[in-house]
Parts: C-alpha cells; structure tokens; sequence
C-alpha cells in the first residue's frame, strides 16, 4: 500500500523534500502536494533552527524481524515504518547516496526492499569523516550495492521483491 504524504503549499514553519518512486502526484492551488510514494522513501525536513531525514517504508503488516520503530512522522498520513533517523553532517551525506544510487540506478533503488536500506543506513551512521577528507561511505554504499545486485541475481531472486 503506497504512503501519502502532503507537501503544504505554506512553507513558512518547515520544508519538506521527497526522495522516493512517486506512483502519484496531485497539486492543488492554495493547499500543497499530494505524492502517493512506493516502496521506501527518505524525506528531508528543514526547519527554522535543525533540519532531520527519516528513510522509512510502508507499515503494510506487522514485522518483528526488522529493527524499526513504527509510527508517524510530519506530513505523513498514515503510519509509516521508521529505518533511520538522520541529523547534522549524516544529512548530507545521506542525500549525496540518494543522489548518487538515483544518477546510476533511477528510481528503482527505492523498491529494493528494507534489508538492502537497513544497511545503507548503518554505513551512512558508521562513517567518520576526517576534517577536509571525503567520506568513504559513498564509495562503501557503492561497492554494497553491486555486492547486493550480483547476490540477487545469483540466487534468482528478484531485487524487488527481497524484502
């Protein structure tokens, strides 16, 4: 079942940014965005003082084996299952990944499933990055995610549906 989230039109208290596969957009003059996301999705919240990201997925049924909190976040209709919570610099370097797994393998990444995102997260809140050095998490999460792809394939599986 897809999540709804809306994007308000008002963007005075916070804005709202959406990394995800949008299967829906619909806009209304005066009221915001309505986006109907698939899959997992990582939105970026800024607000007046501290910004925050949530990579988070669909909370179709309950699922003991992986590690989340189930709730809801702002803007966000229904319940949604929580797989990390990015502050400060991990912000950055979370929405440099989404930007760099997107260039190379579009939208579908976000289908992957939560294991695959439960991973990329704890290499994004493993990484130290030294002053004036690069991060090597990019380059981490790179090399995982073909691992990932070559392990799929291998054993037959369809990368979207490995859950």
């Amino acid at each position: 079942m897809p999540v709804t989230i809306k994007i308000p039109e008002d963007k005075e208290a916070y804005s709202l940014f959406i990394n995800g596969r949008v299967i829906g957009k619909y806009t209304e003059m005066g009221l915001g965005t309505l986006l109907r996301i698939q899959g997992t999705a990582v939105a970026f919240y800024s607000y007046s003082k501290h910004r925050r990201a949530y990579i988070f997925c669909e909370c179709s049924e309950p699922d003991l084996e992986t590690p989340a909190l189930e709730g809801n976040i702002p803007l966000v209709k229904q319940k949604v299952r929580v797989l990390y919570e990015a502050r400060g610099r991990k912000i950055d370097l979370l929405k440099f990944l989404c930007w760099r797994l997107e260039k190379k393998y579009g939208d579908e990444v976000y289908t992957w499933g939560v294991r695959y995102w439960i991973r990329i997260s704890s290499i994004i809140d493993s990484s130290v990055q030294k002053a004036g050095k690069k991060s090597p998490a990019s380059r981490v999460a790179e090399c995982f995610t073909e691992r990932y792809i070559k392990e799929r394939r291998r054993l037959g599986e369809d990368i979207k549906k490995h859950i």
